[in-house]
């Protein structure tokens, strides 16, 4: 198997450390493919972010300014903006906290993040980072450490498209920077973070064709280069066939009239296809055209990779529009004869919210747009193709106007041979910031990665091993449920009170015992012995055996039963769904000792990332199966059933409880049980005799016959002593096939 030391490592670093860094390398070297991983391994709390909002969609994440509310214009990192700058839109520590306006849930979001990803961090500027460090800081509460304690994993290509900043906004920020990347933020406190360079390059093969794009990253460009590179300089090309040459411009206007006259040319008359909007979608950053129009012969280009199995499409394919009917669009893609019918394709806008009872950060989706993965593709921007890879293209970028450019332009091609200059590409529109270079070429090698990766890991994992055994805002949480269960209106509230201490002081006990498990365990690390990790790791295999078995027999066991039981009372739904976060918080803790032993067994026994990688996964899938099937068993998300209330009441019946026992522990009265179980006399689950005494029912009977008719069962109840329930009379009366007028009546 094919391996990629570089990507391993830095997967290592964001899912086994805490240090923050940044993820580069050329186009074509994985980055969107470690991002994606990152999504499906890693089991921290996480959010995604973008500069824009194609990017963020594309990520599977939101806008950095959404998330955070910031608002437009520059961010000055002082608390008191200078005055003579009034005119001007921006913003400044001071107005940022006095105009903030964070939901509930973007800052339980925060409160729970543990990484933050960053993508296409190319684009974002060095004020827009130090405005999300404030905001992390203030949020977090921890001021002492950058960004608030959050890891940070800036992802993408500084030798790609560079931030945008107006003149009026270099002249504001001037004063406090000396660069506009993000490198340049003051966050960084001069010191730049960690640099990790992905080496493999999969989008080209051609060893030539590789050292000419580095050549023009790096801005160390020869004669011989330029020579090379004019060898496909054809300014009168035209392509024979139609669906193989996509031309890349540096013009928005440039490639829109290529698009449009090219449409034009074309017999038959346009096609619309409108997209599908729900919910919340910012119509100014859609990811494809809200109006998708083509005609028969259209030249178009994949937006997205394909999902199925065949895998017949990928983001930058071409393809020609053989045919198109009311619903359905048929392409066909260079020297095949098969079509394909096209499938609609769904981006979802998403929110980050935290489950109440996990604490897990998780995606909620808030919107959607559904429409055909295709655009008109005679011509693109360079700057919208950036992430795309073509097989063929038509380069015109002789008048690149900014640093990047024509690196981005000829990258997007898998061959040399695939790639049409239509315009010659001088020396001076290959420039590259010398800020940017140097930064990059300080990225991290191989030996020195691993040296750091193993020192970060270790303290990282040191960290988790304290954290395990540290169970103060377990005993915390505890205490104030307690507390708060004075003034709850729930039935059998002393009952309820007696478990909850019962099981608070079982976790005092347990945490008296994990208090002096952690003093041994730093005994062992301090004495940094050759054999540690292997001690840690046997101490640790112990510690996970006995705290499984106690947490198992004298929390797990009580607390299930106890939400089994409550779970059939009225009135408890707010109460259940706390001992519901309890119970989950249980099982957090265990799962933390689970992986303190996992990650002591990895040090000792050195397992590969995947491995690692996937049992944290099987470990945290099967805590959340578990509170999850909790939940969904004691708190109901959807309305009870109608007729599973009685349903209840009959099994607590049939198992033998009483009527005045099944309301006490349901919190009903008498007459609503009576009431419950009348219903299965008519079906035959329930005879009279189970629910009213013989004698009861001659009395009541002997009182029936002495009426003619009987508008109301309280004419028969005046007529009974005291103890006869009206619940009691309708069930005879029931029997006897009596109907009643319905009035309201007194349940007792």
């Amino acid at each position: 198997m094919e391996t990629n030391p570089y990507f391993d490592l830095a997967l290592h670093f964001v899912c086994h450390t805490k240090k923050s860094f940044f993820l580069t390398g050329r186009a074509g070297t994985g980055k969107t493919t470690f991002l994606k991983t990152v999504q499906e391994k890693c089991t921290k709390n996480m959010a995604i972010l973008a500069p824009t909002g194609v990017a963020a969609m594309n990520a599977g994440g939101v806008t950095i300014h959404s998330f955070f509310q910031i608002p437009p214009g520059p961010f000055l990192p002082t608390r008191n903006a200078i005055k003579e700058h009034a005119m001007q839109v921006y913003s400044d520590q001071e107005s940022i906290l006095r105009n903030a306006r964070f939901s509930k849930d973007t800052r339980e979001v925060i409160a729970q993040l543990e990484l933050l990803v960053i993508d296409e961090i190319s684009m974002v500027r060095a004020d827009l980072l130090d405005c999300i460090d404030f905001l992390l800081k203030h949020l977090k509460g921890n001021y002492n450490q950058p960004f608030g304690g959050v890891q940070m994993l800036f992802i993408g290509d500084l030798f790609q498209l560079p931030p945008i900043v107006k003149n009026e906004d270099e002249r504001l920020l001037a004063k406090y920077y000396k660069g506009f990347f993000f490198f340049n933020a003051l966050a960084f406190n001069g010191v730049p973070p960690l640099c990790i360079e992905l080496q493999k390059v999969y989008r080209q093969q051609d060893q030539t064709f590789i050292q000419l794009l580095n050549n023009i990253r790096n801005n160390t460009l020869q004669n011989s280069d330029l020579d090379l590179l004019h060898k496909r300089y054809f300014p009168d090309f035209v392509s024979e066939k139609q669906g193989e040459y996509i031309t890349l411009t540096t013009h928005n206007q440039r490639a829109d009239l290529i698009n449009q006259q090219e449409l034009a040319k074309l017999s038959g008359v346009n096609k619309s296809f409108e997209a599908e909007i729900r919910g919340e979608i910012n119509e100014r950053a859609l990811p494809a055209d809200q109006v998708l129009i083509l005609k028969e012969g259209a030249q178009v280009m994949f937006i997205r990779n394909d999902k199925g199995e065949e895998r017949r499409y990928f983001n930058g394919k071409l393809a020609t529009v053989t045919k198109l009917e009311d619903d359905k669009i048929f392409v066909k893609f260079p020297n095949e004869e098969a079509e394909m019918c096209l499938e609609n394709e769904t981006w979802k806008n998403v929110r980050y919210e935290v489950d109440e009872i996990t604490n897990e950060i998780e995606e909620k989706e808030i919107g959607s747009f559904t429409q055909f993965p295709i655009r008109l593709a005679w011509a693109i921007t360079v700057h919208k193709s950036q992430g795309l890879t073509f097989d063929r293209a038509i380069v015109d970028a002789g008048e690149a106007f900014a640093a990047g450019q024509v690196y981005v332009a000829l990258s997007r091609l898998r061959t040399f041979e695939g790639m049409v200059l239509k315009s010659k590409i001088s020396a001076s529109a290959v420039f590259v910031d010398e800020k940017v270079k140097a930064f990059v070429n300080n990225a991290l090698t191989l030996e020195t990665l691993e040296s750091q990766l193993d020192i970060s890991r270790k303290e990282y994992y040191e960290h988790l091993w304290k954290e395990a055994f540290t169970w103060t805002r377990l005993v915390y949480l505890w205490k104030i449920h307690i507390d708060e269960l004075k003034d709850r209106d729930i039935p059998n509230k002393e009952e309820s009170e007696e478990l909850s201490k019962n099981w608070l002081s079982t976790i005092l006990q347990l945490d008296t015992i994990a208090q002096k498990f952690l003093g041994q365990l730093s005994h062992i690390i301090a004495q940094n012995e050759q054999d540690m990790y292997a001690k840690v790791y046997e101490r640790l295999q112990k510690a996970n055996e006995y705290f499984t078995l106690q947490f198992n027999e004298k929390l797990f066991a009580g607390l299930e039963a106890h939400q089994e039981n409550m779970r059939v009372r009225s009135k408890v739904k707010q109460y259940m769904r706390e001992v519901t976060k309890l119970y989950s918080l249980l099982q957090h803790t265990l799962l933390q000792i689970q992986k303190a032993t996992l990650f002591a067994k990895a040090l000792a026994e050195n397992i590969d990332i995947e491995t690692l990688l996937n049992t944290e996964n099987e470990l945290k899938n099967k805590e959340k199966e578990k509170v999850k099937s909790i939940e969904h068993k004691v708190i109901p998300t959807t309305k009870v059933p109608k007729g599973e209330t009685q349903r209840i009441s009959l099994q607590m019946f049939k198992e033998g409880k009483t009527m005045e026992e099944i309301a006490q522990i349901r919190g009903y009265v008498l007459g609503t049980i009576e009431g419950h179980l009348l219903k299965f006399i008519e079906t035959g689950e329930v005879k009279l005799s189970d629910i009213v005494a013989d004698n009861i029912v001659e009395m009541i009977n002997n009182k029936i016959d002495k009426h003619d008719e009987i508008s109301s069962s309280t004419i028969i109840k005046e007529a009974l002593p005291d103890y006869v329930t009206y619940g009691q009379i309708r069930a005879v009366l029931q029997i006897r096939g009596i109907k009643v007028v319905k009035k309201t009546e007194e349940m007792i």
